[in-house]
Formats: structure tokens, sequence, C-alpha cells
């Protein structure tokens, strides 16, 4: 597999590392480095984490440490993924670009905040010896406690900001959140609805107003574009007229929507938008149902048969309006060929749906680089589609949706199984 040796290159030659620009960059530049980033999950998982941390350093004008996409942490190259081997890091300028990693601020929109840098940078400017290290584990329950034990997305993020910017703390220019102490925000955040508090500021952040996709994953796109029938401009706001994407997750997650059933788990923050036309509600005390009979509920929700799937278009079919009729899909999945290849027939012979065509993940073109990191082409389409329908518990499918609202796509086009 590549080891993107001219991405991790350009990452370290970004202007920003300059030591003699005026404030805030330069020699006055101070820095947020979460060295306690998750790693060893998937691309959703990561990406939300990530956002967050690097607006929480935009609050704070500081410049946010960006990282790598991390699978393993040890020193190998490679890793082994379902007997499959991966790069073990992906520097996330393979997949994205803007502010979030090392991209400028607009000028009317930075606030006096320094522009990112990367990890290497920041250990060559900032010894461990001019490093303040912070432990996540210690703080975050006195944060919580002034939310009355309340995971409120604005509180909680407005509360590491406020410490961060406190008394002793404010005046170190290297602030590095300890490895194995947990993440600062965590699945106890992003798993509820709770989340969506800070989505104002969030929304108004430059951390998410600049976001992008980078030229690798947009030049994987433009060679694929004709699968999608997208004759538009190369805008990531603008839909791609007639296209309905479909996010189907296969392999571990049927045990892992077992799992779900069990804990009687709720949508992710991102998938609960209220304006949302889908909603899972999980009765309150949870369900009295039997096991079997829970994970019949949440199956066609988070696990959907070939059957829940094609039933589950026919609706979003009859309740689509406009702006054309939708005429393509494209399913995103890990799903085997096989199984995908059913999934196309099942929807191409049922006469209440007329397709021009459908494609999937599998049958994308990509480059021996574009592969490894095919989710974010997954995800370019998916952000793009004019109707999508996503996973309520894939943390993947709520980076989309917060992308399509960020966009201003009609939320009644955003649905979920």
């Amino acid at each position: 597999p590549p080891l993107y040796e001219e991405w991790h290159k350009q990452e370290q030659k970004l202007p920003q590392h300059d030591l003699t620009l005026p404030p805030p960059e330069g020699r006055m530049s101070k820095f947020l480095f979460m060295g306690g980033h998750v790693h060893g999950v998937g691309w959703g998982n990561v990406l939300q984490e990530m956002v967050l941390n690097a607006h929480l350093a935009h609050l704070t004008k500081r410049s946010f440490v960006f990282y790598n996409y991390t699978w393993d942490t040890r020193e190998s190259d490679y890793s082994d993924y379902n007997g499959k081997t991966i790069p073990s890091r992906v520097p996330v300028s393979v997949m994205l670009s803007g502010p979030l990693v090392g991209g400028s601020f607009p000028e009317h929109d930075n606030h006096g905040s320094p522009r990112a840098v990367s990890e290497a940078h920041f250990r060559g400017v900032c010894p461990k010896s001019h490093t303040r290290y912070l432990n996540s584990e210690e703080i975050k329950p006195g944060i919580l406690n002034k939310l009355e034990r309340s995971y409120d997305g604005i509180g909680y993020i407005n509360g590491w900001a406020d410490y961060i910017k406190s008394e002793g703390i404010k005046e170190e220019r290297c602030l590095e959140f300890e490895p194995g102490k947990g993440q600062l925000f965590d699945i106890w955040l992003f798993g509820g609805e709770h989340l969506l508090s800070l989505w104002p500021s969030l929304r108004e952040s430059p951390i998410l107003k600049q976001f992008g996709f980078s030229p690798l994953i947009l030049s994987a796109y433009l060679a694929n574009k004709d699968q999608q029938g997208d004759a538009t401009s190369l805008s990531e706001a603008k839909p791609i007229p007639g296209l309905l994407t479909l996010h189907i997750r296969r392999g571990d997650y049927k045990d892992h929507c077992g799992h779900l059933s069990k804990w009687s788990s709720t949508f992710t923050g991102f998938n609960s938008f209220p304006e949302f036309p889908d909603k899972f509600n999980v009765p309150a005390g949870g369900f009295t149902e039997s096991e079997e009979e829970r994970k019949e509920i949440y199956a066609p929700r988070c696990y959907p048969s070939i059957e829940d799937i094609v039933k589950k278009v026919r609706q979003v079919i009859r309740e689509t309006k406009g702006p054309v009729p939708l005429k393509r899909i494209f399913v995103m999945s890990n799903g085997p060929r096989e199984w995908l290849q059913e999934l196309k027939v099942a929807l191409m012979e049922d006469a209440a749906l007329p397709w021009e065509a459908i494609h999937t993940s599998r049958d994308l073109t990509l480059t021996w680089e574009q592969k490894y990191v095919a989710q974010a082409v997954d995800m370019y389409i998916a952000a793009r589609s004019q109707v999508f329908v996503g996973n309520g518990f894939s943390s993947l499918t709520g980076m989309i949706m917060m992308l399509r609202m960020a966009h201003g796509t009609d939320s009644k086009n955003s649905r979920l199984w």
C-alpha cells in the first residue's frame, strides 16, 4: 500500500511554519495538540473528533496541531485490517483541505487565530521540556460537574475553552493533552442529540465553513462522475441532480447492531437534527421487549435487508419533491460484491423504481493512492447527492449529515433507514 510520502513532505512545507511571521503566528503562536486523539477506528469516528478538536483550538485562538489518520501507533508503516494490509498512518491532507489541515482562514473570519500546523512542526518548536501536558481524565469531571453531569454540547465545548483560557494555562505556548488519557470529545458526547446545542457555534466556524476535500479526492470523483450522471461544476455545496446515495453498512455492523439493541442506543448526535424526517425514538426507560424482539426493531434501521432497502427507497421516491426526479443510485457500502449485485438486481427489477443506472463503491475506478482513502470519495459523493439515505447509528453518516446541513441542503432530502 502507498505511504503517501509526498503528502507528508508537503505538510512540512506549510508557510505558517516560518518562525519569522508576525503574530499571532511565528514565534508568538500558541499551540493545541490532542496527543490522545482516537486511533484504530473508522474514518467517521476520527473525523468527528478532529472537527471539534480544531474548532476548540479556533475558539481559544490557538494553532490546531493536525495529525495523521492513524490506524496503529506502533512503528510499522503497515497494519493488518481483516487480513488486508493497509497503511498504518495516512496524512489527513490526502483526504481533506481547508483550515483543518493548515489552509488559510478567510481574512474576515479568522478572529486572530493562527493557522493549523503539522505535528512534526509542533514537535520541533515544542520539545517536551517546553510543553505543558494536560490530563483530560482529571480535568473532565470538573467541566461536567459545572454542567450538572450533562454532556450539553455548547456548555461542554465552552467549558473546555474556558479551561484553556484560564489563568495558569493560557500563558503556556505549548499545550498537549496526554496520550492514553482518553479524548475530550468522546462517544458520550457524540452519541445523542445533546451534541446539537453546539451546532450554531460549529456552523459559523471557519473550520466547517471552509471545510473541503483534497485534490486527490476531487480527482477521484471527476474520474467517476459519469457514473453519477453529474454534469455540474465541481462545487462541494451544489447537489448532484437526480442522484440518490444509500449508505449501507455490512461486515462488523451485523454484530454491532445487536449490541446497539442491547444498549437501547439512539441515533448519534449529527444524525438527530430535528429537521430530519426520519426519527428513532427509544421508549423512556428502554425497551421492555425480549432481546430478539429488540433486535428485530433495530435491524431495519441499522442492518437493513435487501427487502428493507427496496421498501425504503420506494418511500423516498414517493416523498421526494424536485428539483428533478431521482434517476440514479450510488450505494456506498463495505458489503461483498455478490451481495451488492443482488441488491442492484432487486432495485432494478422493482417496477416502481425506474433507474437509469445503479453503481456502488466497488464500481469506482480509483488510483493506487485513492483506493486506500475511498471512504472519503464515498463521503464526497454522499454529501453532494440530491437525496441521501444513511445509517443513523453511523458516525460516517453523521459527518455526511453535518456537511449537508452546513451546505444548506434541504433537510427533507437527508434521510435515515
